[in-house]
């Protein structure tokens, strides 16, 4: 399986091998994915490429506990939960109406965006879906999330 992300090809490989972990920061004022490294939990300075500094939500960096482009396919999410991720939990709303979508015994909450998009036939069962999209507000463990940024109230 190759997962991309801002630029960073993920291969996932079921051997055991030692291999080195990376973080990622996204920050508020962070930069694009040419500005910054997204190493550090830092802001763009301002100018130049390759920059120690956190990727922009906007501008490359994505806070979705899962989240894809524009996809078809059969997707079928079981026993799964999508919770405390600074976007949505599950996004799924790029996928084609030719794609099928079955969720079954998931949960999803404490994300700031939405708890679960979806677009096309989709099928949800046994589920729930808690939508307290302003989990992360006044927690000392966070920075600046856009709280409701998806739908902009709790519901």
């Amino acid at each position: 399986m190759v997962l991309a992300f801002c630029n960073v090809i993920l291969f996932l490989i079921a051997i055991a091998l030692p291999i080195q972990a990376a973080i990622y920061y996204i920050h508020p004022e962070g930069g694009t994915c040419e500005q910054c490294t997204g190493l550090v939990d830092a802001p763009y300075p301002g100018s130049g490429a390759n920059q120690n500094c956190a990727w922009s939500q906007s501008d490359g960096g994505y806070g979705d506990g899962v989240g894809t482009g524009a996809m078809g396919g059969h997707w079928i999410i079981e026993d799964s939960t999508f919770r405390h991720n600074t976007s949505d939990g599950l996004d799924l709303l790029y996928a084609r109406f030719d794609s099928q979508i079955e969720i079954k015994r998931t949960k999803s909450y404490g994300n700031a965006g939405d708890q679960i998009k979806v677009n096309g036939p989709t099928k949800i069962e046994t589920s729930l879906m808690v939508s307290n999209c302003s989990y992360f507000e006044g927690k000392d463990f966070s920075y600046n999330v856009n709280n409701c940024r998806a739908g902009g109230i709790n519901r």
